[in-house]
């Protein structure tokens, strides 16, 4: 009956659309293998409606139907080459309705087929000549030919694939840590992550290759530097005499066990942009981001009371410690901007800003508990992004969410995502809460979404 169809009348898509539905269906289990999106590509007849305004689009687009039937058995060697009563295969379609939609879908087909039979350059090499801008499609594509790259051991290519067919375009590599760095620093000393000692070149510069390999994939590469916090008692020891609380102790204060940079004290920020603007001078990086740009949780005993009481100024504590921060940040936005306008500056603030009409934040929120003014600096202008961690669900997600989005001014909002949440050792969440809160991000118009974390 199909074939009777396509001979005599116009390719019916809505028949088409029913049978690609069918056919998610039955390989949803195979798209989410070692060869994703197998069946995925079907949903690009969906953009292919004007296959019925040439004849040799109604041919290609019929033996494609035919190969079809051969492809849902998983008879892919003959999907391919053709059997002996008439079906041409995906490569004789593909070459002979070249610059046709049929014979682009072909390419896919044939590429897939490879892949299902092993010969993972041959599916490379097709993959690749096929062209799809719909949404859905282009990601399977680019997704199996990075798993091909895998296949073959090309695991650089395969990675940079996987990363594009995904829209990862922005990578947050740490470069300040708690009083250490992961570049070479003339004002503080290399983290011992690499090398297993405190302030021992690696060999090599982290942050210079981090940058280049990200715009080798055409992606961003930001700074991220974690700001106020300087550790406990045992690191803050471990970086003796080039720890800033042995180098400039009139900013540092202890508290509960560790060491911070003291928000109130005027030089404090100064201290910051120095190592700002090692990073922002001497680097082609895409963007700087702030971590723990703000107080201890709920520091009501937090030990800058000389401070509060040198430069409160009539302000009430709470007020103060708002300010602090806010100036900081308006500090280091500034000096970014006068050195390189274009790189980008964010922060990642406590994921409830405070309580909102729809829910409350119970008790836990930016405003009140860290002193962060985020909507305030938001106002001001003085973030490009703002990166909330929403490491949350339900209710705890969705109405801040939100939140940070009307209240935006034009700004990039990019909810932080707990990811790290599905590891049952943290907190055994599923695959689909989070895919909930992707398509929840995307539906309402933020800019996309972070993924913590990734190591």
């Amino acid at each position: 009956m199909a074939e009777q169809k396509h001979t005599q009348d116009p390719l019916d898509m809505e028949e088409a659309l029913s049978t690609s539905e069918a056919f998610l269906i039955k390989y949803k289990g195979r798209i989410l293998g070692t060869i994703a999106a197998v069946v995925i590509i079907i949903a690009g007849f969906m953009g292919y409606k004007h296959f019925i305004s040439d004849p040799n689009e109604v041919k290609a687009s019929e033996a494609l139907f035919k190969g079809e039937q051969y492809f849902g058995a998983d008879n892919f060697e003959t999907a391919l080459n053709g059997d002996s009563i008439g079906y041409k295969g995906f490569l004789k379609v593909a070459d002979e309705f070249s610059g046709t939609a049929a014979g682009n879908l072909a390419n896919a087909y044939a590429g897939i087929c490879y892949a299902q039979l092993g010969k993972y350059e041959d599916a490379v090499k097709y993959l690749d000549k096929f062209s799809a801008k719909d949404q859905l499609v282009s990601p399977a594509i680019l997704g199996t030919i990075g798993n091909c790259y895998a296949e073959m051991g090309q695991l650089d290519k395969a990675a940079g694939t996987l990363l594009k067919a995904a829209n990862f375009n922005t990578v947050l590599f740490q470069t300040r840590t708690r009083g250490d760095v992961l570049y070479q620093s003339a004002i503080e000393p290399y983290n011992s992550i690499l090398t297993g000692k405190v302030g021992v070149n690696p060999g090599y510069d982290p942050l210079a290759f981090a940058i280049a390999e990200c715009h080798k994939r055409g992606m961003e590469c930001h700074a991220w530097m974690v700001t106020i916090p300087l550790g406990n008692r045992k690191h803050v020891a471990a970086l003796g005499k080039e720890s800033v609380t042995k180098r400039k102790p009139a900013i540092c204060v202890p508290y509960k066990r560790e060491y911070f940079l003291n928000p109130g004290h005027p030089q404090t920020k100064e201290y910051l942009m120095s190592l700002v603007r090692e990073v922002v001078e001497r680097y082609d990086v895409d963007g700087v981001h702030f971590d723990y740009l703000r107080y201890p949780e709920h520091a009501l005993r937090f030990s800058d009371s000389y401070t509060y009481r040198k430069y409160g100024n009539g302000r009430d504590l709470a007020q103060w410690r708002r300010d602090n921060i806010t100036e900081i940040v308006r500090y280091l936005y500034k000096g970014v901007k006068a050195l390189k306008p274009w790189v980008k500056v964010s922060t990642c603030p406590v994921g409830k800003y405070r309580d909102t009409s729809r829910y409350p934040s119970r008790g836990w929120n930016a405003f009140h508990t860290v002193y962060q003014d985020v909507q305030g600096w938001l106002g001001e202008g003085i973030q490009d992004q703002v990166y909330p961690m929403m490491y949350f669900r339900g209710n705890g997600f969705y109405p801040f969410a939100l939140d940070w989005q009307e209240q935006s001014n034009g700004r990039q909002i990019i909810p932080g995502l707990g990811i790290y949440f599905l590891d049952p050792s943290e907190g055994n969440w599923t695959v689909d809460e989070v895919e909930r809160q992707i398509n929840f991000t995307r539906t309402h118009g933020l800019a996309g979404e972070g993924h913590y974390r990734a190591k």
